[in-house]
C-alpha cells in the first residue's frame, strides 16, 4: 500500500515535470522567434542605413561630375578612383574637414 502511494506520487512528479518541460519548450520557441524578429529588424536597419549612405555618395558624385554616370561607365570610374587614390593617397574627414594622406 505504501509502495503504491509512493509509485503514484513518483508518476505524478514525472507528469508535473513533463508539463513544466513542455512549458519551458514553448517559452523557448517564443524567445527564439522574438530573437529572430529582433535580428531581422537589426539587419533591415543596417541595410537601410547602407542604402541611404550609398545613395548620398552617388548623389555627391553626380553633383561633382555634373551629370549622371551610366552603369556601363562604372568600371572605368572605379579605375579612375583607384588611380587617383594611388596618386594622392587616401583622405580622411575630421571635424568636417577633408585631409589627404600622401602615399
Amino acid at each position: 500500500m505504501i509502495m503504491d502511494k509512493q509509485v503514484e506520487k513518483m508518476k505524478q512528479d514525472v507528469a508535473d515535470l513533463e508539463e513544466k518541460l513542455e512549458s519551458v519548450e514553448r517559452k523557448n520557441k517564443q524567445l527564439q522567434a522574438c530573437r529572430r524578429k529582433k535580428e531581422n529588424e537589426i539587419s533591415y536597419q543596417n541595410r537601410r542605413q547602407r542604402v541611404h549612405r550609398l545613395i548620398g555618395i552617388g548623389a555627391e558624385v553626380e553633383s561633382v561630375m555634373g551629370r549622371q554616370i551610366p552603369k556601363e561607365d562604372l568600371p572605368a570610374f572605379r579605375e579612375y578612383l583607384k588611380t587617383a587614390e594611388r596618386k594622392i593617397g587616401s583622405f580622411n574627414v575630421i571635424d568636417g574637414r577633408c585631409s589627404f594622406m600622401l602615399p
